[in-house]
């Protein structure tokens, strides 16, 4: 993970160590390592790439903004990674250079978009090779429609204000999923 959440960060000195215990734990168990995006200077990029060569993860987690800076910095080194990676970034957008950078500087990447709502969650991902984004059921309480491949989503969970044929306009490819 290369990531944020500042309204996770506190000044009781009870609930941040607490906090930090939990999130060494889950790091732990899950068997990951987690960059505060926060502190992207130099050596944390660095850092970044040398856990990147040596521990091969199979993904990592960021901000589209992130991987830009990333980008940035390889430009600089002008160092290329052949390790087979994926990049599982949040729905916000990545400048059209960079996604020409990023497979020029991670020539075996893979970045995948994910895409999603406050209201619902993550719901998919995109596929790579094209131009729509692939359907996951990670969550069962909702039913996703497609109509002229106009995206449809109905709530079915118990809800003061729930989404009933709720269109926000993207377009999605319900054929593969």
């Amino acid at each position: 993970y290369i990531w944020g959440h500042s309204h996770k960060f506190s000044n009781n000195f009870f609930k941040k160590n607490v906090q930090k215990i939990i999130k060494y734990s889950k790091n732990k168990i899950f068997n990951r390592i987690y960059v505060s995006s926060y502190e992207l200077n130099e050596n944390i990029l660095k850092n970044i790439i040398d856990i990147i060569i040596i521990q091969k993860p199979k993904y990592v987690l960021t901000y589209s903004s992130t991987i830009s800076v990333l980008l940035n910095f390889l430009s600089l080194t002008n160092k290329i990674i052949n390790n087979k990676i994926n990049f599982i970034t949040t729905s916000e957008n990545l400048p059209i250079d960079d996604y020409k950078k990023f497979y020029i500087f991670f020539p075996n990447g893979l970045l995948i978009n994910e895409y999603g709502m406050a209201e619902t969650g993550v719901i998919g991902y995109n596929n790579p090779k094209d131009n729509y984004y692939e359907i996951i059921n990670l969550w069962h309480d909702y039913v996703l429609q497609s109509n002229n491949n106009e995206l449809i989503i109905t709530e079915l969970s118990r809800k003061a204000f729930p989404l009933f044929r709720y269109t926000p306009d993207d377009q999605i490819n319900l054929a593969n999923s």
